[in-house]
């Protein structure tokens, strides 16, 4: 790749020279750099002569092994100073411990010359090699902080040098000045890229990529690699970020060739703007924050506004109250959904819903706790609290003479822990319910991240007699074919086909060749979201097993679950029409949790 030009402003560590230039321009930055420390390191070195002279002298003179600390000065002199240092360091020690030294002070005798010269041009050799070695010392370090500060991939400035810049910049404005403005721009999916081609093709592409946002920029704006697949830059306005990061965008988003493999990928910015009292890593976190917001909604360009920080904050500040309230077993409570059978009405089972009421804050929806929960091992006791409970209900309410199958929803942490098989039929167990009426229901996404281990944690499960669900069944990459090779024994059609399966006839196309196929495998077929009649009567003629959504009843708490099972049950004894949503207590204008 051609090397980027050297462009003002940039720190002498990370322009590029030849050796020749390198070692001249070390020379003189050791011999300019820091000229206070310099003069106490001369002292230091005329101090260690002096006492060395007096040392050997107090001592009886050079016939006595004290002369050996004049080694001392000349190790200062070299490493201070270069070989010039020790060389000029070593003669002065030889000087001092020649004639003006006598062999013997007591007696007075002097040395011979043939001494003194021997003895100095020791002193001249290790002053000499010490020198050498001080200055390949520092030549070292010096290309040592120069690869410290550089990406090996591309050879741009990386995070370390772009964090070093950003604090430089900060502290030079002034209040008067316009904000800093940091800019970070990346490849879609980079990630993904590298499990589909490699490592070797996503280095290559990074390079590639490289160059084309190198030639969008001026001389007078750096471009900085901070992590693979992802690039940044700081400007001085706003207007400016965002005009080059949306040329960025559109660099990216073209096609790219690479090794003879056609790519098209995407690209994303995020740019967020320097606060009063900001540092330079809370501003870097803030772009690359807004970069993945970029990313995961697919949009060119995302701007810092403040409120995604303070959500996520506020949802880090949930953690350790949601640890307390797992831990003590209050504030948290489940809410049971039906789930009626589309050709008799009768109710079949429950979906169980996790509910929190925070002691302060009030209800607390799953949405603003679940997913920060899945990141921690909370995750998994969320789990094993929603499944210990439900299994208690079921087995309270089998002996009310309702048999009912319990659904109760996994993440990916579950399916990833080899325990989580044993815990759930040690669950099973401890409340003596067999083991079919748990349904474990599992996205397509969680599947998705680690397929194998995926597809072991399912087996096991199977293995316990436990149903497994595939939830929000079209929402992914999933397919009639995806079917057959998963095992599940229930598929839950995402909502969203019952708000279009009403207006569009070709939904209903698909849900019938999903309903065929699931049935052909052996599996039963829930269409969840159903909210209006019509919706209920197409998912009835397209022939789904069960139903579930507002229109049969919301999610409701315990005992009231239990009274509409009673009332429930009443009218379809009676006659009367089965998916009317019995709703004794008004429910039907309560707002969703």
């Amino acid at each position: 790749m051609k090397e980027e030009p050297a462009r003002s402003g940039t720190p002498p560590f990370l322009k590029r020279r030849n050796p020749l230039g390198d070692w001249f321009l070390q020379f003189v930055e050791t011999e300019r750099s820091r000229p206070a420390t310099r003069r106490w390191a001369a002292l230091t070195v005329l101090a260690a002569l002096a006492a060395t002279y007096a040392i050997v002298y107090a001592t009886g003179g050079t016939r006595y092994s004290y002369a050996h600390f004049a080694y001392v000065p000349i190790v200062i002199g070299a490493f201070s100073f270069g070989i010039r240092g020790g060389l000029l360091t070593g003669l002065a020690a030889g000087l001092l411990m020649g004639p003006p030294m006598p062999l013997e002070v007591e007696s007075g005798t002097a040395q011979s010359m043939h001494n003194w010269l021997v003895r100095a041009s020791f002193f001249l050799l290790i002053g000499a090699l010490s020198g050498i070695a001080a200055d390949l010392l520092r030549r070292q370090v010096k290309a040592l902080s120069r690869q410290a500060y550089r990406d090996r991939m591309t050879r741009l400035p990386n995070r370390a040098a772009y964090l070093e810049r950003i604090e430089a910049v900060l502290a030079a404005r002034r209040p008067s000045d316009p904000p800093v403005v940091a800019l970070t721009v990346g490849i879609g999916n980079f990630e993904e890229l590298i499990l589909s081609f490699g490592y070797p093709y996503a280095d290559q592409l990074y390079r590639v990529a490289s160059d084309r946002l190198l030639q969008l920029l001026s001389p007078e704006t750096e471009l900085f690699a901070i992590r693979a697949g992802l690039f940044a830059t700081i400007h001085r306005s706003a207007e400016e970020a965002r005009s080059i990061g949306a040329k960025f965008a559109r660099a990216l988003g073209e096609r790219f060739e690479i090794g003879g493999i056609p790519t098209l990928s995407s690209g994303h910015v995020g740019i967020a703007m320097a606060q009063e009292g900001i540092d330079a890593l809370t501003l870097t976190r803030e772009s690359i924050a807004c970069f993945h917001r970029a990313e995961k909604a697919n949009e060119a360009i995302v701007v810092h506004d403040g409120r995604f920080d303070r959500l996520r904050q506020s949802t880090l500040r949930l953690l350790p109250d949601l640890q307390e309230a797992i831990r003590s077993g209050n504030c948290l409570s489940l809410h049971y959904q039906p789930i009626l059978d589309l050709k008799t009405g009768h109710c079949k089972g429950a979906e169980a819903l996790l509910r929190w009421e925070h002691p302060e804050l009030g209800p607390i929806p799953p949405g603003d706790f679940i997913p920060a929960a899945e990141k921690t091992a909370l995750m998994g006791e969320l789990t094993r609290l929603v499944i210990d409970r439900s299994l208690r209900q079921m087995k309270q309410w089998q002996a009310e003479g309702f048999e009912l199958d319990f659904y109760v929803n996994i993440s990916v942490r579950d399916l990833e822990d080899e325990r989580f098989a044993a815990s759930t039929a040690k669950l099973l167990s401890n409340h003596a319910v067999p083991a079919p009426r748990l349904v474990l229901e599992v996205t397509e996404n969680a599947l998705m991240r680690d397929p194998a281990a995926a597809m072991r944690s399912l087996a096991r499960l199977r293995q316990l007699g436990v149903g497994v669900a595939l939830d929000d069944f079209g929402t992914g990459q999933s397919s009639l074919s995806y079917l057959a090779k998963l095992p599940v024994d229930v598929i839950k059609l995402d909502a969203s086909f019952a708000h279009e399966v009403e207006a569009d006839p070709q939904v209903g196309v698909v849900v019938r060749l999903a309903v065929d196929a699931a049935h052909q495998l052996g599996q039963k077929v829930v269409a969840e979201g159903i909210e209006t009649r019509s919706a209920l009567q197409k998912f009835q003629d397209l022939s789904c097993d069960f139903g579930q959504g507002y229109l049969l009843s919301r999610p409701l708490a315990a005992d009231t679950f239990r009274g509409w099972l009673f009332d429930h049950r009443l009218s379809v004894l009676r006659g009367k029409d089965a998916f009317a949503g019995q709703d004794p207590q008004g429910l039907r204008r309560m707002q969703p949790h």
